[in-house]
């Protein structure tokens, strides 16, 4: 997973106890420090409570922002949060909470059943997606045109209430979907051609995976692309996995899945779904390859 994340002392945030990562200033700041880094996500993270600290508080306040903005979307950021504070700060706790602006997310170790690493896991509710008419599809076809360029027999499937399109290219399209180069000054202004019709938050390319790897789960494999918020693609995107799990597990017919991601940052996800579809656990290993301190 690739993020960088910063622990923020309250002393640091100026902050009372519990207030979190707030106030104006404080946003203007963690802002401009995630301009600096110019990745597709940078993470805050502070203890919450007067005495805790990284390595023993289970309560954090968690934000974190796009290079332009601040993001109001799941993304790999609580797995890869709660990973650093796991391997990197020595947290003790098994279960670690995320209070954000979107709502308060749990975040546990726990262990891959392929691997038997530990990993950090969550749990969403998924989203539904419905597959779009021809008419639609030729009212996105400049948002699709830019992406896919001319590749041909695609799925086009929409998910409303994430404003995500999904583009499923033929199966066992890996090498294809490895060597898609999109360019997101087009992207981005085909976007606003039909921003008004359709509220287009990101956008996936998926293909199906092999399904003969020696006894490893069902496979699919993405890519997320929202160059509004970031230049640079986003190699794991929880919000976007609530809405590929329940498809691919209709797909594929089974509820355990491993999404691989196959942007330049790959990384991989395990899914587990309920018998109905309505939420997922994912879990993920992190890699933590560079620490240091970042004065604000």
């Amino acid at each position: 997973m690739a993020v960088v994340l910063i622990a923020v002392s309250q002393e640091a945030a100026n902050a009372e106890p519990d207030s979190g990562l707030s106030g104006a200033s404080l946003s203007r700041t963690l802002q401009a420090v995630a301009g600096q880094r110019d990745l597709p996500e940078t993470v805050f993270v502070q203890p919450l409570g007067r005495s805790d600290s990284f390595n023993r508080s289970s309560r954090f306040s968690l934000r974190w922002f796009s290079p332009v903005a601040e993001l109001n979307r799941w993304s790999h950021s609580p797995l890869a949060a709660a990973g650093v504070l796991f391997d990197s700060l020595h947290n003790g706790c098994e279960v670690v909470q995320f209070e954000t602006k979107i709502g308060t997310l749990a975040v546990q170790r726990t262990i891959d059943p392929i691997s038997g690493c530990t990993e950090t896991a969550l749990e969403l509710g998924t989203h539904t997606t419905q597959r779009m008419s021809p008419s639609a599809v030729e009212e996105l076809r400049v948002v699709i045109s830019a992406v896919c360029g001319t590749i041909e027999g695609i799925e086009v499937v929409w998910c409303e209430s994430l404003g995500i399109l999904i583009i499923r290219i033929g199966d066992g399209s890996k090498q294809t979907l490895e060597q898609l180069q999109v360019d997101s000054y087009q992207v981005v202004q085909a976007r606003n051609e039909i921003l008004d019709k359709y509220n287009l938050q990101a956008i996936c390319v998926t293909c199906m995976g092999q399904q003969d790897r020696g006894g490893e789960l069902p496979q699919f494999c993405t890519r997320y692309f929202a160059p509004w918020f970031s230049a640079q693609e986003e190699p794991i995107n929880c919000s976007a996995l609530t809405a590929l799990a329940p498809y691919w597990a209709t797909q594929l017919d089974c509820t355990y899945l491993r999404a691989q991601h196959c942007s330049r940052r790959a990384g991989e996800a395990l899914l587990t779904l309920d018998e109905g579809h309505e939420r997922v656990r994912i879990g993920g290993k992190i890699t933590v390859v560079l620490s240091g301190e970042v004065m604000i």
